[in-house]
């Protein structure tokens, strides 16, 4: 699977846990990578002053999701689950 696993580069982690991913960022993020292929997308950190910091929250967050992929993987095909999700 496509995964992205990225920092917010034109956001601040202060303003990401106050209002969430905006504008710009969400295209940067989610949009584009959607385009490509992704299909799991996880903020791992964001600008703190002019630099950028992960937050080990998160990137112990995307650890999981990705051994979770993992994990599917070695799961027999009869016992693996799916959901198919439609939005718009």
């Amino acid at each position: 699977p496509y995964i992205v696993a990225s920092p917010l580069l034109v956001q601040s982690i202060p303003q990401w846990k106050q209002s969430g991913v905006l504008g710009l960022q969400s295209v940067i993020l989610y949009s584009l990578p959607e385009l490509d292929g992704a299909i799991d997308t996880c903020v791992l950190g964001g600008l703190v002053g002019d630099k950028i910091a992960l937050i080990p929250e998160r990137v112990r967050k995307m650890t999981s999701r990705v051994n979770g992929w993992m994990n599917l993987r070695r799961t027999p095909p009869s016992e693996r689950k799916i959901t198919i999700m439609v939005y718009g």
